[in-house]
């Protein structure tokens, strides 16, 4: 069916690799961000960030193993630090076991909180602006997820898996870092 087609677009590179080592001809592939409407976001003089003595980590998506919420979990747990705080936001009911999981790893953590989920781009700008750092630690191939779209229109960095093409979205010391999976930051 490939041969059919005239053009293919793709909102990443990583995704376009991936359809030229599939069969895709490189020359029938045109990489195009793809753009989403930020009106309902607000602008960021609208929720501006909000002053804080703690370390604001924010997690937001799919409550899911293959979102890797249990490492965000897990690292936050190794650092002592009280100024510590972490929310993830996502549907809690969609997988209760990875869910309970997650509040065992947690314990009695108070600096970690499972949030639940919320609707409304002026809810997730002044979750934004209520952020220092948004986690992106997924452990399959993101392909370029909105989140950090909305995050980066808010001025709200970003740390994430460096795989997929999530990864190209995050320029070190510039819009945030990268982690390799299994052992620390890319140095920029």
């Amino acid at each position: 069916r490939f041969d059919h087609i005239q053009q293919v677009i793709s909102p990443s590179q990583f995704l376009c690799d991936l359809h030229t080592r599939a069969v895709v001809a490189p020359d029938r592939i045109v990489v195009s961000r793809q753009g989403i409407e930020l009106v309902d976001l607000g602008m960021p003089k609208l929720f501006p960030k909000q002053p804080s003595d703690r370390v604001r980590v924010t997690y937001l998506g799919q409550i899911a193993e293959l979102k890797g919420v249990h490492l965000l979990v897990d690292a936050a747990r190794q650092i002592e630090d009280p100024r510590l705080q972490v929310r993830i936001f996502g549907d809690l009911t969609r997988f209760p076991d990875y869910v309970a999981q997650l509040r065992t790893r947690i314990g009695s953590d108070s600096r970690i909180v499972l949030s639940g989920a919320f609707k409304g781009g002026e809810r997730l700008a002044s979750v934004l602006a209520d952020t220092d750092v948004l986690v992106v630690p997924s452990l399959w191939y993101e392909n370029s997820p909105n989140v950090l779209l909305e995050a980066f229109a808010m001025g709200t960095p970003a740390l994430v898996s460096d795989f997929g093409g999530m990864a190209e979205l995050v320029k070190p010391a510039v819009t945030g870092l990268r982690l390799r999976l299994g052992g620390g930051l890319e140095r920029p």
